[in-house]
């Protein structure tokens, strides 16, 4: 019994002295499945932080950074143009600066209306100051020309309608009228509004010599033209037939006494006519010379005892005698759509209403919206380049080596994104390697290649600076979507937590 108590005895001592080394055991399990869990949990959660900093980085660098660098320098240019574009019409237009004020906000509102750009319109309202126009009268001019150009194959309208106004001595106020009988002649007869204004100009002295008026003019002009004949030749040639008959007006003479017979009134009838209305006598000749040629008689004869004995002449006259009433009405419809003052408003209507116009428009006022944004950018821009200034003075007389290192810093700056995206590379390669319990030379192996790599991106932003984009300050909305990504950090962490620490004392 002595013996079996002792053997009893020391077993319950070895038993004593074990048990709390098997509970540091079954606790240093607990502990291993815990502290694998949680590095598996923290692999995930790197991976997925890793993988947000990549989508944050990426979306700063592409998808809002340059768009905004884009469109703001869009707005600060479309601004500038603006800007270059109105100072032409204040170099040639003699105003004051509220006058100024109100004639731009007049020639900006025009191009919301009408498919003619901005700058364009700019450019009428200039060539109207060079040409004389009053300050008054530039914007309705300047709608006029605008409006000429929108529907009409007229390449200079402004100067030539300008010049023809003032060899006419046409008010300022009657453009639209001008405008209207143009287009007007040109639907209706065969001719081209850019060859009936070259024949306006040809015609246009002589019109005013005999009294035609300004719309007679244009009628005859269209006239001409609708029969073949050229400005260059014709219209020099018809001027000589007015400018000669007017000549042998009130003489007696026997060429008067010509004209007076191939019109088919007296010479006191047709003196008297010609004098009250040029036009009538003028279309009255040209029909008697077409009365002649019925008759059977040479008219080529008739005109040579006339003195208008020259090829040019005598083919215009030849032409217009073979017409029958083509040059009466035309002259009759140049004076009823100078009276209605329709004609341009209308076509102009027409054409603004296709689509082809609609999106110059829009277009009009994307690039007028631009503008106003441009106008309050290049503000803030004058300020930051003076403030600037003292400090660019500065960096100037700095030693090279220090203007290389500022360089780095800057260019880090402007690679703001693509860093992070190393970043976020990086922490998810940590992570995996954490996870797979990689040794601890293979972990500062790749910190140290990882650095290496951003080495490199850093001499390249050195070397490759005038390329380089500033891309921060961007991405918000991206941004706080990563930061709710984060939710499934702090839920490890809370598994964490549940999971709990190992009590020193647990189980002892």
């Amino acid at each position: 019994m002595p013996l079996s108590f002792s053997v009893f005895n020391k077993f319950k001592a070895i038993d004593g002295v074990t048990a709390p080394i098997r509970r540091m055991e079954k606790n240093v399990g607990k502990f291993g499945k815990t502290a694998t869990k949680a590095f598996k949990q923290a692999d995930r959660a790197s991976s997925r932080f890793g993988k947000k900093l990549r989508s944050v980085g990426n979306t700063m660098s592409t998808r809002m950074t340059l768009p905004l660098t884009i469109l703001g320098g869009v707005a600060v240019k479309t601004a500038i143009d603006f800007e270059s574009a109105f100072t032409g019409v204040r170099k040639t237009v003699n105003a004051t600066e509220k006058e100024f004020s109100s004639l731009k906000k007049q020639l900006t509102d025009m191009s919301r209306e009408i498919p003619v750009a901005t700058s364009e319109i700019f450019g009428i309202a200039e060539a109207a100051g060079q040409l004389g126009i009053k300050t008054k009268d530039i914007a309705s001019f300047t709608k006029v020309i605008a409006d000429l150009k929108a529907t009409t194959n007229l390449e200079e309208p402004a100067a030539d309608l300008a010049r023809f106004a003032n060899i006419t001595d046409i008010a300022s106020n009657d453009f639209g009228r001008l405008g209207s009988t143009i287009v007007d002649l040109g639907n209706n007869f065969a001719t081209t509004e850019s060859e009936i204004v070259e024949m306006s100009m040809r015609l246009g002295a002589a019109g005013k010599l005999v009294k035609l008026s300004a719309a007679e003019t244009l009628g005859l002009s269209a006239a001409l033209t609708s029969v073949g004949i050229k400005a260059e030749a014709g219209g020099t040639a018809f001027s000589q037939v007015m400018i000669k008959i007017n000549k042998e007006i009130g003489t007696g003479s026997k060429k008067m006494a010509g004209f007076a017979k191939v019109s088919g009134v007296s010479v006191k009838q047709f003196e008297k006519m010609w004098k009250d209305d040029t036009a009538s006598a003028l279309l009255s000749f040209i029909e008697g010379l077409k009365k002649t040629q019925n008759q059977g008689k040479n008219v080529n004869r008739v005109l040579d005892g006339l003195g208008f004995s020259g090829i040019r002449i005598s083919d215009a006259l030849l032409r217009a005698a073979g017409s029958g009433d083509l040059f009466r009405k035309a002259m009759n419809l140049g004076n009823d759509a100078w009276k209605e003052n329709t004609a341009l408003t209308k076509e102009a209507t027409l054409r603004y209403g296709t689509s082809a116009s609609k999106l110059a428009i829009f277009k009009n006022k994307v690039t007028i919206l631009a503008s106003t944004f441009g106008n309050i950018l290049i503000p803030v821009l004058i300020k930051v380049v003076d403030s600037l200034t003292p400090m660019l003075e500065t960096f100037e007389k700095l030693n090279p080596n220090v203007k290389t290192a500022i360089l780095v810093a800057a260019g880090i700056a402007a690679a703001l994104g693509p860093v992070i995206v190393a970043v976020g590379l990086l922490t998810t390669a940590m992570g995996a390697l954490m996870a797979v319990s990689a040794p601890v030379w293979l972990i500062l192996g790749v910190i140290t290649l990882a650095l290496a790599g951003i080495g490199a991106a850093i001499y390249q932003v050195v070397k490759h600076w005038e390329n380089l984009k500033m891309d921060f300050f961007i991405g918000i909305g991206k941004i706080g979507k990563f930061f709710s990504g984060l939710g499934g950090v702090q839920n490890i962490a809370q598994s964490g937590q549940t999971a709990g620490p190992i009590s020193p004392n647990a189980g002892l």
